[in-house]
């Protein structure tokens, strides 16, 4: 996964808490904990799942684009797909319609 705020891809732990150190004690350190379980959801649920979260810094309000992409399994059902297939096999690549990606924009 590809995170443009390094601060959301530094490991984070909020599942131990104690006297002096509470669990999550910070914004920052609850939303690196929730992509990090995200992530890890996300590659039980998707074959070969690859996302990327980019959040400009300048942008006011805060915006973000997440990216997710994985592989899949298809069979061409046409000429035309199997035409894809075979022309990506040649170059060593993956036909598109293959790749599905799902793009969500994010404005909280």
């Amino acid at each position: 996964m590809t995170i443009s705020d390094p601060t959301l891809s530094a490991s984070a732990n909020c599942t131990t808490a104690s006297a002096t150190a509470p669990a999550c004690s910070t914004a920052s350190t609850l939303a690196a904990y929730d992509v990090q379980n995200w992530a890890a959801a996300l590659g039980k649920l998707l074959p070969n799942p690859t996302s990327t979260i980019t959040c400009p810094a300048a942008a006011v309000p805060v915006s973000c684009t997440i990216l997710m992409t994985w592989s899949e399994s298809a069979v061409a059902i046409n000429n035309q797909e199997a035409q894809a297939t075979q022309a990506a096999a040649a170059a060593n690549t993956t036909a598109a319609f293959q790749i599905p990606s799902y793009t969500l924009y994010v404005e909280p």
